[in-house]
């Protein structure tokens, strides 16, 4: 499963201090919440191209297929196409399954120098991947001209380098309701 790690931002007035807390997101809120807010944005960045040596790979449709807790984990699948020279029947059709951990920052101005970690200070909560990796690689053959280490980089490139998903509205609810962010 991909894990994910939930950083919650705050940001503050250029008068004011500005804190940011990593925190676990499965505390601010149940995993299928999260689940689909990542979902929902996921498909943001996609597809994805890479070409070299006349072969083009694509990385397209990715798709939550799983989510855990605690760290908050996510497994995606995405859908790929290897695709040497100029023949698209020359193409290779597959899917691939990578797992992640995300971390959730979040942003909060702060009164003094002490921190104040309270709804009203909140300007910003994200979910970023923090760790990705491909669990599983299903091709029919061997893409032509292609490592297959070299498409585990690219799928790992493309996830890792994603937005982050806004999970600002989760974390004011949490904070609202009496949550605290973790001591630092």
């Amino acid at each position: 499963m991909l894990a994910v790690a939930l950083t919650l931002a705050l940001h503050v007035t250029p008068a004011g201090a500005r804190d940011t807390v990593a925190m676990d997101a499965c505390a601010v809120a149940p995993v299928e919440q999260l689940r689909f807010v990542i979902a929902a944005g996921l498909g943001h960045s996609f597809p994805v191209m890479h070409r070299i040596d006349g072969t083009q790979v694509a990385i397209a449709d990715p798709a939550v297929i799983g989510a855990s807790c605690s760290p908050l984990k996510v497994d995606v699948r995405v859908s790929m196409r290897v695709t040497s020279g100029a023949a698209v029947t020359d193409s290779v059709i597959g899917s691939a399954r990578v797992a992640g951990e995300m971390v959730a920052r979040v942003v909060y101005r702060s009164a003094h120098s002490k921190t104040a970690a309270t709804a009203d200070a909140l300007v910003d909560a994200r979910l970023c991947f923090r760790d990705v990796s491909v669990t599983a690689l299903d091709l029919p053959r061997a893409p032509p001209r292609v490592e297959l280490a070299q498409l585990r980089a690219w799928l790992d490139e493309s996830l890792r380098h994603q937005d982050c998903f806004d999970i600002t509205s989760l974390v004011y609810v949490f904070l609202q309701r009496g949550g605290k962010p973790p001591e630092s």
